[in-house]
C-alpha cells in the first residue's frame, strides 16, 4: 500500500498450500499504488482475484498486470479510482473484472485469456478504453454487465454489436496441457495483437511481433509469414480446404497482401475467419 513503482513479479501462491489462508482470501490486494507498478510472471491457484483499487498511473508512466496464470478460479479485480493499467498477455480461468471506474481511465484489456470480462454496469464498458484480442472460456452468456449480476449477452458477436468493444476477440478453447504449466495445445490462439510493450511471455519465450499468442505462453512460430497468391482446392493446390488456409493464417500471419484462388467445387465445412 502506497508505494511507486513497485514489483511483484514470478512468485507461485497456492491457497491449499497456506496454513492462514481462509475463505474468501484474496492472493493480493494492491492499494493506492502509483507511477510504473507491475506486477508480472506469477502463478496463482485457488485463491480469489487479483485485487487492485486507489492505484492510478500517468499515461507516459502506465501500470502492467501482464503474463500471470491464474487458475482454479482465480481472476483479476480492478476495482474503483484506477487509471491508466494495461492489463496484457494473462491466462485467467476466472474472470477479469473492472468496476467503478469513470470513462476513459486508461485501463486496456488485450490479449487475454479469460472466462469472462465483466464491468460495474452498461456506462462503465467505456472505461475500458481498449478491450480486444481475448479469448473467452466462459459459456455463451458469461459476457455479464453487472459482475455476477443477471444482465448478460447470448453470444460474443451480441457484445461486439452492443459495446463496438472484441471486435478481433475469440471464443476457443486452448486446449491447454495437462500440467499446471497452462500452455496452450490448439494453434488458434495465435490470434492477438503484437504489443511492443511485453516482448516476453511467462516462460521468457520472445512473444511474436507478427501474430503473438493470446494469454501468458507463446507458442512458436511456424513458418514464414504469409504474402502472394495460394490456391485452395484442386489438384496441385496450397490447400484442400479452407480450415487448413485458416489454420496456416493463424499459424504464420500476414506480412503482405494475401489472395486466395478457390477452385470450383462443394467445400462442406464452417468457419469463422477473423481480421488479420
Amino acid at each position: 500500500t502506497g508505494q511507486e513503482d513497485y514489483r511483484i513479479n514470478n512468485n507461485y501462491l497456492v491457497y491449499s498450500n497456506n496454513p492462514f489462508a481462509g475463505a474468501g482470501d484474496l492472493a493480493m490486494v494492491i492499494s493506492q499504488c502509483y507511477g510504473a507498478w507491475q506486477i508480472s510472471g506469477n502463478r496463482i491457484k485457488d485463491y480469489e482475484p487479483i485485487s487492485i483499487y486507489n492505484c492510478s498511473s500517468i499515461s507516459s508512466r502506465p501500470a502492467y498486470i501482464a503474463n500471470n496464470i491464474c487458475y482454479d478460479g482465480s481472476g483479476i479485480w480492478i476495482g474503483s479510482n484506477c487509471k491508466n493499467i494495461k492489463v496484457f498477455y494473462n491466462t485467467c480461468t476466472g474472470d477479469i473484472v473492472v468496476a467503478h471506474q469513470a470513462p476513459d481511465c486508461g485501463i486496456n484489456v488485450e490479449n487475454n485469456i479469460m472466462n469472462a470480462i465483466r464491468v460495474g454496469d452498461a456506462d462503465e464498458v467505456n472505461s475500458v478504453n481498449i478491450l480486444d484480442y481475448n479469448d473467452y472460456l466462459g459459456s455463451s452468456n458469461s459476457l455479464a454487465i453487472p459482475p455476477y449480476g443477471t444482465y448478460s449477452f447470448p453470444s460474443l458477436v451480441s457484445w461486439q454489436i452492443t459495446t463496438h468493444k472484441d471486435l478481433h476477440s475469440i471464443t476457443i478453447n486452448p486446449a491447454f496441457d495437462t500440467t499446471e504449466s497452462y500452455i496452450p495445445h490448439y494453434y488458434a490462439v495465435r490470434a492477438g495483437e503484437p504489443l511492443p510493450d511485453i516482448t516476453k511471455d511467462f516462460y521468457g519465450k520472445t512473444r511474436s511481433t507478427i501474430r503473438s499468442t493470446i494469454g501468458a505462453c507463446e507458442l512458436p512460430t511456424l513458418g514464414s509469414c504469409m504474402s502472394g497468391i495460394y490456391t485452395i482446392g484442386g489438384n496441385g493446390s496450397d490447400y484442400q480446404s479452407f480450415n487448413a488456409a485458416t489454420l496456416d493464417l493463424l499459424l504464420r500471419g500476414i506480412c503482405g497482401r494475401t489472395i486466395f484462388n478457390v477452385a470450383d467445387g462443394t467445400y462442406n465445412e464452417q468457419l469463422t475467419l477473423h481480421p488479420f
